[in-house]
Parts: C-alpha cells; structure tokens; sequence
C-alpha cells in the first residue's frame, strides 16, 4: 500500500502566493454536485448521463487572469518562448491574449519550475 500523498490543509476563501510575482490564489470550497443530466430531461445527448455525484475536495486556483505582467516574466527568465502582442489594449496588470493553449503549457511548467508546485 503507498504512502498517503500529504496535503495541504487549505481554508475556502483563503488567497496567498506562492512566490513573489506569482500569481495570486483563492482556495475553493469542498463540495459535490450532480453530473449529467437526469434521464427524463428533454432533449438529452447520451453522452450526458449517467447523472452522478461527484465530490472535489478544496484546492487553490488563480484568482484573476494571468497577466501581461506574469507573463512577460516567464518570458525574461526564459521560460515562455511567446511574447504576445497587446492589441493595442496595453500590458502590466492586464490580462494576456493572444496566447495558444501551447504557450499557457510553457507558462505553467515555468511557474512549476518556480514554485516547485505542479
């Protein structure tokens, strides 16, 4: 039998870093919810059932959208190969476009790398 992986003990609500320049995070509650959709709904996919409950424990996700800021630093350390224009719109505190599903790949094995967090 393996070891249990340890866990952080995380309160709902609670916003820390994990780093300096990282980005901010906010712990979601636990709970559980249905999935799927019940048999008798009108028109209903197949592939939308069986309906069944699913329960998650808490765990932090980023509070805002990563920004230009953040990401022009994965950028410097060389982590993040893409710097992506702003459309005009402006950079700093704003939140980066223009970045494929790739490049937010890059990003999240940088801060990773950073944070020693998966």
């Amino acid at each position: 039998m393996a070891a249990p992986v340890a866990v952080p003990a995380y309160t709902a609500g609670q916003v820390f870093s994990d780093c300096g320049g990282c980005p901010e995070l906010v712990v979601v509650p636990w709970g559980s919810f249905m999935m799927g959709s019940p048999g008798s709904e009108a028109e209903r996919d197949g592939e939308e059932g069986p309906q069944h409950r699913v329960t998650v424990r808490a765990f932090p996700v980023g509070r805002t959208e990563v920004t230009f800021e953040q990401w022009d630093a994965c950028v410097s350390a060389g982590g993040c190969s893409h710097k992506p224009g702003d459309d005009g719109w402006g950079r700093g505190t704003r939140p980066v476009i223009n970045v494929s599903w790739e490049d937010a790949q890059q990003y999240v094995k940088w801060l990773s790398g950073k944070t020693g967090k998966a």
